[in-house]
Parts: C-alpha cells; structure tokens; sequence
C-alpha cells in the first residue's frame, strides 16, 4: 500500500499577510494613520464623556438621598419626641417604598457603656 505523503507546500492552509510597513503606498499610509486618529480621539472623548457624565449622576443622587434623609428626619421629629412608634414604622415604610429607596439600619461602631 502506497503511503500518503503531505507537504507543506502543496496543502492549502492560509497564509499570514506580511505588510511590510517601508514598501506600503503613500495613499495606504495615509488612510491607516488617518484611521488610527480617529480611533485615538473616539476613545479618549467616550472616555471624557464617561467621566463627566458618571459624576453628574453621582451628585444627582448623592442631592437627591439627602432630601429624603432630611424629608424623613424632619417628618419624624415629632414622632420621636411622642415616642410614637407605631406611626413612626408607617413613616418610615412610606419614604422606604420611594422610587431607588433602600432601608438602611444604623450600626453602632463601639460599645456602649
């Protein structure tokens, strides 16, 4: 039986593109350079918008949880001073159902004695 020999000469693999940047046309290196422009300052103002845009949301949030804590604390000043819990817990459940709302319980760092 004959054996099948392969050589890599005659298979039909693809080869790798060799650009050789020195031997390239003028219009070539223009639209590459051009191109990797483009893509430099695409980058860089995504980036600039990203900034900008998550700080201005990180303000707009940070006003808006301190008028609800102030809002809150201020309706239930009274409610405190009565000792009235019952009417405090419904207040708080009110302002707890707002639109991007979460509880969040007090923790004491230290012991008290």
């Amino acid at each position: 039986m004959p054996q099948e020999t392969a050589s890599v000469e005659s298979s039909k693999v693809a080869k790798p593109i060799n650009i050789d940047w020195q031997r390239g046309g003028l219009r070539w290196k223009i639209s590459t350079t051009f191109g990797g422009l483009i893509l430099v300052l695409g980058l860089l103002v995504i980036g600039i918008v990203y900034y900008f845009t998550s700080e201005a949301l990180q303000k707009q949030v940070d006003l808006r949880s301190s008028a609800i804590a102030t809002n809150l604390a201020d309706a239930s000043a009274g409610l405190v001073s009565r000792k009235s819990a019952l009417e405090l817990d419904a207040l708080v459940a009110k302002y707890g159902r707002l639109d991007g709302v979460a509880y969040a319980g007090p923790q004491r760092r230290g012991r008290r004695k």
